[in-house]
């Protein structure tokens, strides 16, 4: 009753519903032992209780059925396993704020690299990696390589670095790879790695928050008090807050985090359901939903767990 409404339920409340075979004194009876247990709280006096973090976690770790799969939601024929897209996904399908850690490339690995002629004197450096993103920098440069041997050059650099991490792209390592290509010049030797630097320089190496339909917040009464909100929007634009919270779970594994589990005071009543997945073999996606402590738990835990055990099975067929 209290995840429809957002108001404190009387004891006469409950005791009026059909399917409970009580009266309103036994009901709350009940309900006052359940607040010596810290499951519940009367937000002041005379008002009916509203369940308390403790409660809340009872809720989720004791009381939820494991999800059937009638219950999990129709999902798009073809998922995209990017972090953006499965964060649009989980917000369309939960109506609350989804939200997506999406790490910097340096740890993902170097699918192809480039060098390619651009006009009269630059070369394009381009480098894809595992999860399909594209780095590239255009540099002006004096004394570029003819065509053969700038074939050697992207075949010497290919064979040194595919498959391995951007963060193993030092200037030496580049540089030694360079040097087994004859016939360079010395200055073209030593700018090579400055051109292929550039393009990984592209990178925003930090890891970046990305919400989907904030709009849900200012839709939720919990949120609808200024400085709750304020501290609420507060919390979403610090990336380290959520690298911490996330980096609880294991792929494949969803956690709630509820009220003061929250790590940080702006998150104190919210709900956050959350979980990482494989994107690649090398890399991983970190997911999650936010909401109020009193969210609709069992509809947010069917669909994350639809949708992450979906991308695991397309990301193990392929």
């Amino acid at each position: 009753m209290y995840i429809a409404t957002a108001e404190p339920v009387s004891s006469s409340a409950i005791a009026g519903r059909p399917e409970i075979a009580a009266s309103s004194a036994t009901v709350r009876n009940e309900m006052a032992f359940l607040e010596e247990a810290g499951l519940l709280y009367q937000p002041h006096t005379s008002a009916g209780r509203v369940p308390s973090d403790l409660g809340y976690r009872f809720y989720v770790d004791h009381v939820l059925a494991a999800p059937a799969p009638d219950d999990a939601p129709a999902l798009p024929d073809e998922l995209d396993p990017g972090v953006e897209a499965t964060c649009r996904l989980l917000g369309d399908l939960t109506r609350y704020t989804a939200l997506a850690l999406i790490p910097g490339l340096q740890e993902h690995r170097l699918q192809h690299i480039e060098l390619a002629v651009v006009g009269r004197d630059q070369l394009l450096a381009m480098l894809v990696t595992d999860n399909r993103q594209v780095l590239h920098s255009l540099s002006t440069v004096e004394d570029r390589p003819p065509a053969p041997q700038l074939r050697q050059l992207n075949d010497a650099l290919n064979e040194a670095f595919a498959g391995k991490r951007l963060s193993e792209l030092t200037y030496e390592a580049i540089y030694q790879a360079v040097l087994k290509v004859p016939f360079l010049t010395r200055r073209f030797t030593r700018q090579a790695p400055e051109l292929v630097r550039r393009g990984l320089e592209q990178d925003p190496s930090a890891s970046r928050l990305y919400l989907e339909g904030t709009a849900h917040i200012f839709e939720q009464q919990d949120f609808s008090e200024m400085p709750k909100l304020r501290m609420l929007m507060s919390a979403l634009h610090e990336e380290a807050v959520f690298e911490s919270l996330f980096a609880r779970s294991a792929p494949g594994e969803i956690q709630v985090s509820i009220g003061a589990e929250n790590p940080h005071p702006g998150l104190d009543n919210c709900a956050i359901v959350y979980t990482s997945y494989q994107i690649t073999a090398n890399a991983t996606g970190h997911v999650g939903v936010i909401g109020p402590r009193r969210m609709h738990y069992r509809k947010v835990l069917t669909t994350m767990n639809a949708v992450v055990r979906n991308l695991n099975v397309r990301m193990g067929q392929q």
